[in-house]
């Protein structure tokens, strides 16, 4: 029987930004380990959103029970949050931030490719074609991955969809939720919502979202609880964070790495309960997918994370995760 990696994550995890999915970080470990891939990386999700999909993939598990977790915790400012009236969130539709992710499926395979991704493929010289033959022979080891909106499983592809095939077997559905990023939030909305709307949200936001503070909080939360689902289900696992950043030989940054966080007079106050949410003994520490990490060394054109990163992020990981997976 095969062994399963499940890859949980944002886009920085996703597969659906790389013109070969066999340069995805998480395709690397995979055949690293000798595991099948199940990649439900989830493009702008939130640290929230990491364990909602995990639930439901685990509640459903129809390619199987994970024998290895891996997540790559999205930034700590992103939030996701359900609307009692999935209207309420019609407003934010055409904004980058917030984005309200209506109604999802976790789908067989990928069954589209935008065409704001060729710009990707352009400048690797590579074709649709190429891009086509790439995933398919990358099926040596994924077994699922992408996720696309109902709209795409039930009607014709909309319009900037270029490529279109491959059967879906919907694995799970989430209604009415709503991804938002503080840092994002700006007056560009004003015209959508409306100066007294605006002034609402934006100092709802203000507190849960732009404050360091319930940033941390947000994080170790959320980790919490993955940690707690991984051992309620026997399951081995391990996570990175996706905020450790280095700015200069001096300043580097983390809302995850103890020794940052406990000498960072912001929080002192706020230490002694977050250091109490998680264990921590699964982290993988002072590494990341993201432009600043120590692995952050080249982008795509739309501006994720190339090839050369995600090899050095591949290579960073795979030693320190022998000590999790050894007897796998």
């Amino acid at each position: 029987m095969d062994k399963i990696l499940l890859a949980l994550g944002c886009s920085f995890t996703s597969l659906i930004y790389h013109p070969d999915p066999r340069w995805s970080y998480t395709y690397k470990i995979a055949k690293e380990f000798g595991f099948k891939l199940v990649n439900l990386g989830y493009s702008a999700g939130a640290p929230g959103t990491i364990n909602r999909i995990l639930i439901q993939y685990l509640q459903n598990p129809v390619y199987g029970k994970p024998d290895f977790i891996f997540a790559q915790f999205p930034h700590a400012d992103r939030f996701e949050v359900y609307l009692d009236d999935y209207k309420s969130g019609e407003n934010f539709y055409h904004c980058k931030y917030p984005r309200s992710e209506g109604k999802k499926v976790l789908s067989h395979k990928l069954n589209w490719k935008q065409k704001k991704f060729l710009s990707i493929l352009q400048k690797e010289n590579l074709t649709e074609q190429d891009w086509i033959r790439n995933f398919e022979q990358a099926n040596d080891v994924i077994l699922n991955w992408a996720e696309t909106s109902e709209q795409d499983l039930t009607k014709k592809p909309p319009e900037d969809c270029i490529y279109s095939t491959k059967e879906n077997n919907p694995v799970c559905i989430s209604n009415n939720t709503l991804n938002f990023s503080g840092s994002y939030f700006t007056r560009q909305f004003e015209s959508l919502l409306g100066r007294s709307n605006l002034k609402q949200i934006r100092n709802a936001i203000t507190v849960t979202a732009v404050q360091d503070i319930n940033q941390i909080i947000n994080l170790h939360t959320q980790v919490n609880i993955f940690e707690n689902l991984c051992q309620k289900y026997n399951i081995d696992y391990a996570y990175v964070e996706s905020d450790y950043s280095l700015y200069d030989s001096e300043h580097v940054s983390s809302c995850f790495v103890d020794e940052i966080i406990k000498n960072n007079e912001r929080y002192i106050d706020v230490y002694p309960y977050i250091s109490g949410l998680c264990k921590k003994t699964n982290f993988i520490d002072r590494c990341g997918i993201n432009h600043r990490s120590p692995t952050g060394f080249d982008r795509y054109a739309d501006n994720h994370p190339g090839k050369q990163s995600h090899e050095a992020f591949a290579n960073y990981l795979i030693p320190r995760l022998h000590k999790f997976i050894k007897d796998k």
